[in-house]
């Protein structure tokens, strides 16, 4: 009896009705990862990536890959009170000739807005995340806000979520306005592949990268931080450097940088004084328990 009261007591606690007061959100990308290994519970958004506008730039989209893992996501998301979002774009090495063309008209960005909608009501979606990497220049920041606003009416207006991916540094996340944040309900803040001498990702890179969006206004509650789940500059994931014999705790293995369990806690207490919850890219590259950064990130922001 006290073994199932025990087991019930940590589902509550790890709820995502007891994660609420903090973003959890974690990218489930379509080509691998299998929906029945995603630790719903533990999560309080899923963005399903990618779905990709049509470069002509009409505003028309792409075929979504793997429907039915899409909405096998989507019903065990929902039976745990976990929203799912569909996140739009991706990284193109800067080719965006679908986003810049659809976002540089009224009537690019009213297509767009509408096939986004259907596409939502479609597979019972709760919000867009938009992954424009990375709008360049004056005007395309201008036609970025422009399209933001559109979304936001229309999402806001049917309850729906709309977030955004965003570099961590000037160079890249420059052209986000910050006329955009009052659209946004979040930005995942995406703190990893740097170039320094400490790693990808190493706890300074966090910190500058809140540094940089809260010191341009943007509010605490919308600033989500990005952690990754994968090395540099072998690309490995988490799961499998573990399998090679790296160490949980540790951030180095041979000549690859990662975030281990115990510099994944500190940048989750980071983010939960300085932001408002942590974005994973991506949910495919846990380990299994008792080495699971999702469970070490739940743990530390349900002691929170």
């Amino acid at each position: 009896m006290k073994i199932l009261t025990t087991v019930f007591l940590l589902m509550f606690l790890l709820s995502p009705k007891n994660l609420s007061a903090h973003y959890l959100v974690g990218y489930m990308p379509s080509w691998q990862g299998a929906a029945d290994n995603i630790q719903y519970a533990k999560l309080t958004h899923i963005n399903y990536a990618f779905l990709i506008p049509s470069p002509s730039g009409d505003g028309s989209l792409g075929a979504v890959e793997n429907p039915s893992k899409l909405q096998q996501i989507v019903e065990q998301a929902h039976a745990r009170g976990v929203k799912v979002s569909i996140a739009v774009g991706g990284w193109t090495d800067l080719k965006n000739s679908g986003f810049e063309i659809l976002s540089s008209t009224s009537s690019g960005r009213e297509i767009f807005a509408d096939n986004l909608m259907e596409f939502l009501h479609k597979y019972d979606l709760d919000g867009v995340d938009i992954d424009w990497e990375y709008p360049q220049g004056t005007v395309q920041s201008q036609h970025y806000n422009l399209m933001m606003q559109l979304l936001a009416e229309r999402l806001h207006a049917k309850g729906k979520i709309l977030s955004a991916a965003v570099a961590d540094d000037p160079e890249n996340g420059g052209g986000i306005p910050e006329e955009t944040f009052q659209y946004v309900d979040f930005l995942n803040i995406m703190a990893y592949d740097g170039e320094g001498e400490d790693g990808h990702s190493p706890y300074s890179l966090a910190e500058s990268a809140l540094d940089y969006w809260l010191e341009r206004g943007l509010p605490q509650a919308k600033a989500v931080l990005g952690v990754p789940f994968y090395a540099r500059p072998s690309w490995k994931t988490y799961k499998v450097l573990l399998e090679k014999g790296a160490d949980p705790h540790a951030d180095q293995f041979k000549n690859d940088t990662y975030n281990g369990m115990d510099t994944i806690a500190r940048k989750v207490q980071l983010a939960i004084e300085r932001g408002n919850g942590i974005m994973i890219w991506e949910l495919s590259g846990d380990a299994p328990e008792p080495n699971s950064l999702v469970s070490a990130i739940a743990k530390v922001l349900v002691e929170k």
